[in-house]
């Protein structure tokens, strides 16, 4: 691989990944997946909706101190998974009446120790998870939010149940 990038540059790193899982015959590679971190800087009165916002989005607060001169102001530095910033401003905005506005800026790439295509196959696995094992899987998340947005096929359903659907012909 240090060949590859050599020849290439260190600008084409997606690209000879998916050559050297073609040359080792690799197709699904487990727990591979990265999401870019920012971390993101708020100044705000509230600090109990500003960590729920957090909590819901994956995020982890670093540290929250006291802003001095600012009238009882905190500075919460945290960081959260860039496919969760989006909206960020307007969610906190929303939850914490205004009293909060955040500042985000890259900060670096983090590897999810998930498998996006785990499905259950031990007894005890299927007890736990059940058939289809509905727990939500981050990196599955973010891999297909990918892929609709790039236009190629996801593994999901369109409908769900087909038959409790609603026709809607006219009865004469």
């Amino acid at each position: 691989m240090n060949e590859l990038l050599l020849l290439r540059g260190e600008q084409d790193l997606v690209t000879i990944r998916r050559e050297v899982r073609k040359q080792g015959g690799i197709e699904r590679v487990e727990h591979c997946n990265e999401a870019g971190e920012g971390s993101c800087s708020v100044r705000c009165v509230v600090k109990g909706k500003l960590y729920a916002v957090f909590g819901k989005r994956q995020g982890r607060v670093i540290s929250a101190e006291s802003a001095l001169g600012f009238g009882g102001q905190f500075r919460v530095l945290a960081t959260l998974p860039v496919p969760e910033s989006f909206h960020l401003a307007r969610e906190l905005r929303t939850q914490t009446s205004g009293l909060a506005s955040p500042q985000l800026v890259f900060s670096h790439w983090e590897v999810i120790e998930q498998d996006p295509y785990w499905t259950p196959s031990t007894d005890e696995e299927y007890l736990h998870f059940g058939d289809k094992a509905d727990s939500e899987n981050r990196a599955k998340k973010y891999i297909d939010a990918v892929r609709r947005r790039k236009g190629l096929p996801v593994d999901s359903q369109l409908v769900t149940h087909a038959e409790k659907q609603r026709t809607l012909s006219k009865n004469k």
